[in-house]
């Protein structure tokens, strides 16, 4: 992971701790989920967002999801708009880099765009402005975690991306007190 950027130094402060030994499968995947919302909490500063909240509820619904979709071993999630929901199959070891792996599509994010593109969505819902709360859903089959973010409100939406993908307020050079509360 590189650290002269500034989503590589956020991801090396919140996995630190994990980068040795680190089994994500450990306490029901609680410490996965904890440094996931970490992770996507800096990368939504970085933008002007304000924080988000573990929500319960949508927590129930993103692990119905990933546990369904583990059990068939295909994702399977019958919103027909996907807005507001991140999804993967990645494998168990690989899992810390996931966050940071759909944070980098902001390279393809044209900060004048009016409509969604399938390129950036899972970045856009990340960082969405108006966004206050994050289910996260994480099951397993054999190496592979299927893990699910639902966000809500849900981001993404077309005409809106203006006023909810911040440009960032932060650099690798300005980020001297990032960390900092």
């Amino acid at each position: 992971m590189d650290r002269f950027s500034l989503s590589g130094r956020i991801w090396h402060h919140v996995w630190r701790t994990c980068i040795i030994q680190c089994c994500p499968a450990h306490n029901k995947f609680g410490m996965l989920q904890k440094n996931f919302l970490s992770e996507i909490n800096f990368y939504r500063k970085v933008h002007g967002s304000g924080p988000l909240t573990l929500d319960h509820y949508l927590t129930t619904i993103a692990q119905n999801v990933a546990s369904t979709s583990a059990s068939i071993g295909k994702w399977s999630y019958f919103d027909k708009n996907n807005n507001g929901v991140n999804y993967a199959t990645v494998n168990e070891k690989e899992s810390p880099l996931l966050i940071n792996k759909w944070y980098k599509e902001s390279k393809n994010y044209n900060y004048n765009t009016l409509f969604e593109k399938s390129k950036f969505l899972h970045f856009t819902n990340l960082v969405w402005k108006h966004t206050l709360a994050v289910g996260i859903g994480i099951a397993q089959k054999n190496s592979d975690l299927y893990i699910c973010l639902k966000f809500f409100p849900e981001g993404s939406q077309s005409f809106k991306f203006q006023q909810n993908v911040g440009k960032p307020k932060y650099s690798f050079m300005n980020s001297r007190n990032f960390f900092k509360s």
